[in-house]
């Protein structure tokens, strides 16, 4: 069998395997191994190479299971073909699990909407005193770690939109002006997370940490924040764990980028 021959073969079985995906009925949108290899009888290894070739150029993507695999963003380019939107609670799920085992603190999952971040999953934290999972609470995105690392990430043509409204102050420490907000953007970007201020309740007891939870561009779909009492999750206790804490959020990072691909940007109000 001469080399060409054998790529042509390759290439008729990556297109075999894509159109699997094209085809699939199933309701759970995905597909395994073991179900490509009986639908186009091809060995397993064989699917596993084609599929190799898809994931590598992100017409297919691992699921949130990571053992099974769903049509990628690169297939937008075919104009009809439907994507399922991913399940960022799904996606983001091991790392809340990886920070709480890590801290004992309340990890809390914010997705931006329009001009806020909004609370919709979390994992509330060990111990007598223990921060609450704040669902259905939205917060503006100049306020609190949760939503400034939503903020720090979005391109500079979307902040200096947000800057340009009316921004409302919380507490004495609420940042409002365009210079101290750049300051903290800067700041957030070059540390990889939010650090809390005091700047949106006058009596808060907590500390809180904010990750941004980012697309294969770089932008924001949300957040991941890390919040205990203020005895508790200390300066020295946070300096302790956030190598790891970091760690855990840049293998949340290598996944999203797979799978999320396109967000709603932030416009300017009606």
């Amino acid at each position: 069998m001469t080399t060409a021959t054998s790529g042509n073969q390759a290439t008729v079985r990556v297109m075999a395997i894509l159109s699997a995906f094209l085809d699939n009925d199933s309701a759970e949108g995905s597909l395994g191994v073991t179900e490509i290899s009986k639908k186009l009888g091809m060995t397993k290894s064989m699917v596993h190479r084609g599929l190799s070739s898809l994931v590598r150029h992100q017409y297919v993507v691992r699921d949130a299971s990571g053992s099974r695999y769903e049509l990628g963003p690169a297939v937008a380019q075919f104009g009809t073909v439907h994507v399922r939107p991913p399940d960022l609670h799904a996606l983001c799920r091991p790392a809340e699990n990886a920070l709480h085992a890590l801290t004992g603190e309340t990890i809390s999952l914010h997705v931006p909407v329009d001009d806020v971040v909004v609370c919709v999953d979390g994992i509330e934290g060990r111990g007598p005193v223990a921060r609450w999972v704040p669902l259905g609470r939205s917060i503006p995105l100049h306020v609190s770690p949760a939503s400034r690392a939503v903020l720090a990430h979005l391109p500079d043509d979307e902040v200096d939109l947000y800057l340009d409204r009316p921004l409302k102050v919380f507490t004495k420490n609420t940042l409002h002006t365009r210079d101290e907000l750049w300051a903290e953007i800067r700041q957030v970007r070059a540390d990889g997370f939010a650090r809390s201020l005091g700047d949106h309740y006058t009596k808060s007891t907590g500390t809180a940490i904010g990750f941004p939870i980012l697309d294969v561009n770089d932008e924001p779909h949300g957040s991941l924040t890390v919040a205990g009492p203020t005895d508790r999750f200390t300066p020295k206790v946070i300096a302790e764990l956030m190598d790891d804490m970091l760690a855990e959020v840049a293998k949340l990072n290598r996944s999203t980028k797979l799978h999320l691909s396109g967000r709603e940007p932030v416009t300017a109000p009606s």
